[in-house]
Parts: C-alpha cells; sequence; structure tokens
C-alpha cells in the first residue's frame, strides 16, 4: 500500500458540499465530487496537488466516485442524484463511455475484484441493485434488495484458496453485500444469471448507511462491517456467505456515514457525523480498540 502525503492539503476548486473522495490505484491521482454537479481529478505529489480536469455531465449532486483497477483500463465511475450512473474514461480529455438511469437516486457505485472482469454495481434509492458489466460491450441488470431504498453496496474480496482445498471456490464467488434503509445488509450471488440473496444481517435499528468487506491476511476470514444512523458499528464475519456471526463494535455519539478497510484487512477507518474519523484494530477476535483518531478541529490522536 503506498502511503501518501496529505497534510495539509486544501482542495476548494468546488462550489458546493464535497460529497467524496478517493485516489486512485497507485495513489497518484485523487478524484472528487460534490453538489455543484462536478467531478475535479487532481495530480498528488509530495503533498502538493494539480487540478487536471473538471468534469461535467451530472444533472445534480454527485455522491460517490469509484476508480476501477488498471486492467480495465483506469475507469472512473460515479452515481448522482439525477437518478444516473456514469462511467468516465480518459482519452486526453474524460468522455461518457456507458451510463445507466435508475429510476430513483444513485446513492453508491462500486467495482467488482478485477479477476472477475470490468463489472460494476450501484446501489439506488429506487430499492435496487444495478449490476453492469462490459463484454465487448455494455450490458445491465437489475434487482429489487431493499423496498424502502438501498444506500450502498460492497463485493466480497477475491482470494485464491480460503478455508482449504474443500472450499476451494470460496473465495472466488461472485458475491456482493447491499445495505439499506430497511436496516438489513444483504448478501447477493449469481446463479443461473440471476442475482439471488443468500444471507443477511440483521444488527441495526436505523438506515444502514456503508458495508466495507476485506478478507484478513493469515487467518482469511471474510469480514463486513456495516455502519448505521443508529449510531453503531457492526462487524460480521462468515464461513460461507450465508451465516454470518456479528459484534458491535462501538455505539458512537452520532450517526455513523462511512467504513473503510485497509489494504491489508486489519484496521478499520469509520468516519461520523461529528466531522471525526477513527481507526479501530481487533486486538482479540471479536474485541476492537480504537487506535486513533482525526478531529477535524484537533487533528490526529493516538
Amino acid at each position: 500500500m503506498k502511503m501518501v502525503p496529505m497534510t495539509g492539503l486544501i482542495l476548494n476548486e468546488h462550489e458546493g458540499e464535497v460529497h467524496d473522495a478517493e485516489l486512485d490505484y497507485y495513489g497518484q491521482r485523487l478524484a472528487t465530487c460534490s453538489s455543484d454537479k462536478t467531478i475535479k481529478i487532481y495530480s498528488i505529489n509530495n503533498g502538493n496537488k494539480t487540478l487536471l480536469a473538471n468534469i461535467k455531465g451530472h444533472h445534480g449532486p454527485v455522491w460517490q466516485i469509484c476508480w476501477s483497477h488498471p486492467v480495465s483500463g483506469h475507469l472512473l465511475a460515479s452515481c448522482s442524484y439525477d437518478k444516473r450512473v456514469v462511467v468516465w474514461k480518459e482519452s486526453n480529455d474524460w468522455f461518457n463511455i456507458f451510463e445507466f438511469t435508475h429510476e430513483s437516486s444513485v446513492n453508491a457505485v462500486a467495482w467488482a475484484p478485477h479477476q472477475h472482469g470490468t463489472i460494476l454495481a450501484s446501489a439506488s434509492s429506487d430499492g435496487s441493485v444495478g449490476v453492469h458489466v462490459f463484454n465487448k460491450e455494455w450490458s445491465s441488470k437489475s434487482f429489487s434488495a431493499h423496498h424502502n431504498g438501498c444506500n450502498t453496496v460492497a463485493w466480497a474480496p477475491y482470494k485464491e484458496l480460503l478455508f482449504g482445498s474443500d472450499q476451494t471456490d470460496f473465495g472466488k464467488k461472485l458475491v456482493l453485500a447491499s445495505g439499506g434503509c430497511d436496516n438489513l445488509v444483504k448478501i447477493w450471488t449469481v446463479e443461473n444469471d440471476q442475482w439471488i440473496q443468500v444471507g443477511e444481517i440483521n444488527c441495526h435499528t436505523d438506515w444502514v448507511r456503508d458495508v466495507a468487506w476485506t478478507c484478513t491476511i493469515g487467518d482469511n476470514r471474510q469480514l463486513i462491517a456495516s455502519c448505521s444512523e443508529d449510531k453503531t458499528v457492526v462487524v460480521s464475519h462468515s464461513d460461507d456467505y450465508s451465516k454470518w456471526s456479528s459484534v458491535v463494535m462501538h455505539l458512537f455519539d452520532s450517526r455513523v456515514w462511512t467504513v473503510s478497510w485497509s489494504k491489508i484487512g486489519n484496521v478499520l477507518a469509520v468516519s461520523a457525523e461529528t466531522n471525526k474519523v477513527s481507526l479501530w484494530k481487533e486486538k482479540t477476535i471479536g474485541h476492537w480498540v480504537s487506535c486513533s483518531e482525526i478531529d477535524d478541529n484537533k487533528g490526529v490522536e493516538d
């Protein structure tokens, strides 16, 4: 994992609230999106930034962006209140090469592990998850996931071997987690070209705002972190995608918006409504401790 110095970096080119920021695979370019309906691309070098592109094309606030793996050609996916998922590709300038329209705001996008090919998932307030596949040309399917609206999606990581020779296909399956306004996290896989639900995590009492999936190094555990407006973060693990054991990692003092795993899957970053980002580590199985906190007003605290 490449460490990118970001201390003191201020991004003030947007004219509205910034909703998401994501570094590309190599940590050299940063994409941001905003309520001003634009996406901006920056070059990041030794803590300095250079604005490379200002992408226009959405007709409403842009909620989230996501870089593809380089094998897919450095594609950038975005989603917006304008009901659209858009995939952008750079060729001197940035061009719209694919779009799909849901029936309501699109809240999240996520690329599948590159070993499965070029596959993008989208989550919409219309309650559906869209799966968009490029194989010489783009094709899309959507399925009903959460009746009150879908807020987030995350793919299972790809692993060659997880739990021994008797489960050699476990880490290779195309599996997706979604979180919604029904307070549930649902697990989906594709069979006979149809997406079916194979598991469910029912631990939250309010909307699920984000889910993040990892496979830990060493013991190869599949972990899903989920966060909610009920102020909790829940960590769940499974050996078969269908049965999940869950623990409430922490009860925060405000609603929790996002969760994100480190590259090797042993540290979880949590962003809460109070503008605090905290880092959490598993001390013993099922017991999580805070190892650092970042406050907008105070900086980093160990």
